[in-house]
This record gives structure tokens, sequence and C-alpha cells, in this order.
């Protein structure tokens, strides 16, 4: 377990890293289905607004972050989470590390506990650069 956790540590650290948007989209089948769940738990259930989506950013390692926010300038709430593939969590085909303070205060509301989001993590990262990271690739790319 602490091998993934230092894995996870690592994806936050190397989320900075920048994706072309003309590129193929080669985001793994796992992530999209992380996104596409809890992006549909957190809108039916918390933040009722369609316009609140999730999004995934690489890391060098194969690992992937996920950032779940309103694509504005300055997004409020934001949840930060890692995602790396795990099947023992069935039907789900991955694991979720809440890192941000929000995604760790939501991943035991009743709306997303079945995704069994590990909370136990101290991982310590730069949450402003992160989602930082995350607005300079999905609102300002954008515009």
């Amino acid at each position: 377990m602490n091998r993934i956790l230092y894995i996870a540590v690592s994806l936050i650290l190397l989320s900075g890293c920048d994706v072309p948007t003309e590129e193929k989209d080669n985001t793994p089948e796992y992530v999209k289905n992380a996104k596409s769940d809890v992006g549909a738990a957190l809108v039916a259930n918390v933040y009722k607004n369609p316009d609140f989506k999730c999004e995934s950013i690489p890391a060098n390692d194969g690992m992937w972050s996920m950032g779940c926010f309103i694509h504005e300038e300055k997004p409020g709430p934001f949840l930060l989470f890692a995602v790396v593939q795990n099947n023992e969590n069935p039907p789900f085909d991955y694991k979720l590390f809440a890192v941000n303070g929000k995604a760790k205060q939501l991943a035991e509301t009743p709306s997303l506990q079945m995704f069994k989001i590990d909370v136990q993590n101290n991982m310590n990262t730069d949450y402003e650069k992160v989602i930082q990271t995350f607005i300079n690739e999905f609102v300002t790319n954008k515009k």
C-alpha cells in the first residue's frame, strides 16, 4: 500500500506535464471510467450543476490525476484525486486517492462511499500548482 501511495504522490507532482489537446486521446479506460463515475455521482448528488466535470492529466510514470471542478478561472470547489488501475473494488477497475481536503471531505459522504476512496493518505503536494495546471489545461487554453 505504501508503494501505491508513493506512486500516487509522484502522480500529483508530475501532473504538470503538458499534453497537447490535438493529440489522440490516450486516456486509459479505467481513468475514463473514474471520471465518468465520480463526475456523475457529484453532479447527481452533491453539486447538481451539469457544468461540474472531472478531467484527468497524465504523469510521466503512467499515473493519472483527476480534478473535478466547474471550468472557471477560479473554480470552487476543486476536488483532486489520484487514480490507479485496480480491480479489487468491483465493479470499478480503479482505485481513487483523495488528495486535497475537499476531496477527502466528500469521499466519506454517502454519495461517494461506493468508490471506497482512500482518504488516509497524507500526500504532501502543492495543491495550488496542481489546480493551476488543470485550469491552464481545461479553462485558459479553451478560450
